[in-house]
């Protein structure tokens, strides 16, 4: 298993979204498992947010 860490970083209904996107994946796609992902944060001089998540996934079926 390889383990990676994401970055999600946008308007935060945008960012939301996409993490309660990636958890629902991971619910259908078995060579995918969430650990976490963070709260939203605040981006300076910017209304934008961003957050932190860790991802495991199964490299061998993974490759192409």
């Amino acid at each position: 298993m390889g383990r990676i860490k994401i970055r999600l970083s946008g308007h935060p209904t945008d960012v939301e979204a996409f993490g309660n996107f990636l958890r629902k994946t991971s619910t259908y796609v078995t060579a995918l498992k969430i650990i976490s992902i963070g709260a939203n944060r605040p981006m300076r001089e910017s209304t934008d947010v961003f957050s932190y998540g860790e991802v495991e996934f199964d490299s061998s079926a993974m490759a192409a």
